[in-house]
């Protein structure tokens, strides 16, 4: 098991203007600022705001990574948030419908983990990951993950009913990989710094599986 762990918590990465970006589309950006993590190294807020054409949606204002090609964007038309499999093709998905529902969706995710564990993401220890493994007394595989998975499911409803509305939109494809035992703290807490949590689960019943989040 690696020494270090880092626990997850809720950060925002902010922009300071002049971005680059014309028509103040950056606003909400610059006003709100975005995720720097979620759960694991799949999705990583980007330095610097950067507009794209992409064939469907039009002008977008990327502001993360979604592995090596897609991308998570802001569309200035609407307000939006979208997952692009491709940052500059490819297809697109819906998110949230305001950027400041995506921040509360991905606090609201992050503050219900871990999802197989009693521990609270806001742990008072200086070291929440040792807090985690000293109060390990339950198995991973003893939870109900379908149940997490409708918890999840409702807590992002309450946000914004729009985000889980579609069985493939972003969310409802996370809480899909939540409940196929994808997001265990023993996998979120031990996964390398650099590596990307999502590359290397595999669901409880051992059969592989390639998440849709990584397309």
């Amino acid at each position: 098991m690696p020494e270090e762990q880092t626990w997850p918590r809720f950060e925002l990465v902010t922009y300071t203007e002049p971005t680059g970006i014309p028509h103040g589309w950056d606003r909400d950006l610059i006003t709100l600022g975005v995720p720097k993590r979620i759960l694991g190294d799949y999705y990583k807020a980007v330095s610097r705001l950067e507009l794209i054409e992409h064939p469907t949606l039009g002008p977008v204002v990327r502001f993360a990574t979604l592995g090596r090609r897609g991308a998570m964007c802001l569309h200035p038309a609407t307000g939006s948030i979208h997952q692009l499999t491709g940052a500059r093709s490819g297809q697109e998905w819906f998110v949230n419908t305001t950027l400041a529902q995506f921040n509360d969706s991905v606090r609201a995710v992050i503050n219900r983990f871990p999802f197989d564990r009693g521990v609270p993401s806001e742990a008072p220890t200086p070291d929440a990951s040792a807090q985690w493994h000293t109060s390990n007394t339950d198995k991973g595989d003893d939870v109900s993950w379908i149940t997490v998975g409708e918890e999840l499911r409702e807590l992002l409803r309450r946000i914004d009913p729009a985000s889980v509305a579609n069985p493939n939109g972003y969310w409802n494809t996370f809480v899909t990989d939540v409940e196929m035992g994808n997001y265990s703290a023993e996998d979120v807490l031990t996964f390398p710094e650099k590596g990307r949590l999502i590359s290397r689960i595999v669901p409880r019943n051992g059969t592989k599986y390639r998440p849709t989040h990584e397309k």
